[in-house]
């Protein structure tokens, strides 16, 4: 087996983690677990794009591990071109969703993406969000990393930067929510634990 096959493995192992994550919190609270809307807020604007984000960066790797010839088009950064960079990348990707999986599942029937303003949700502090405020953006952003890594061209270090920025402001835009409404409650929590662990 090739390392394109793993990786495109990999992928699908994502897919299938993701999909089963949303039909499992569906099925829990018998609500629709995706909170971003059809209207043009800054929360919603950014739900948009963090999907685009996820739909692209998974093509590129179809591309790319199915049809070989289309890697070139992608502008590859020779310099980590490498299979110690890839298989580097193919470790810490498979540890990054074991990471995200288990961080959504330590929220239990709090897990949603993004801001859910209709459902009172209890502050989650156990597990990795005693760590960090946002675990799961987290795991993320090390899986868009680590993407990049196992394919390392122009257009993924694109997906994987633009990742990093909106769930960053992502994050902000909850944290700022949570603020309002859960007061000093949340205030103390962000006083406790840092937003990334170590800042």
């Amino acid at each position: 087996m090739n390392f394109y096959s793993l990786i495109l493995i990999f992928t699908l192992a994502c897919i299938f983690f993701f999909v089963l994550r949303i039909v499992l919190a569906w099925r829990s609270t018998g609500r629709n677990p995706i909170n971003f809307k059809n209207s043009d807020s800054v929360h919603d604007y950014l739900g948009k794009w963090i999907f685009v984000l996820i739909f692209l960066s998974f093509l590129q790797v179809f591309f790319v591990a199915i049809l070989l010839q289309f890697r070139n088009y992608f502008v590859v950064i020779s310099f980590l071109d490498s299979s110690g960079v890839q298989y580097f990348g193919l470790v810490l990707g498979v540890l990054s969703l074991i990471f995200l999986f288990s961080a959504q599942m330590s929220m239990g029937k709090s897990w949603s993406i993004g801001i859910e303003k209709s459902r009172k949700t209890h502050l989650v502090s156990r597990g990795f969000f005693n760590i960090m405020r946002h675990p799961i953006y987290f795991g993320y952003i090390i899986l868009s990393w680590s993407i990049f890594l196992m394919l390392p061209t122009a257009l993924s270090l694109l997906f994987a930067g633009l990742t990093t920025v909106i769930l960053n402001v992502q994050a902000r835009l909850e944290e700022e929510f949570l603020l309002q409404r859960d007061g000093i409650t949340y205030g103390n929590y962000m006083e406790e634990v840092k937003r990334w662990g170590v800042w």
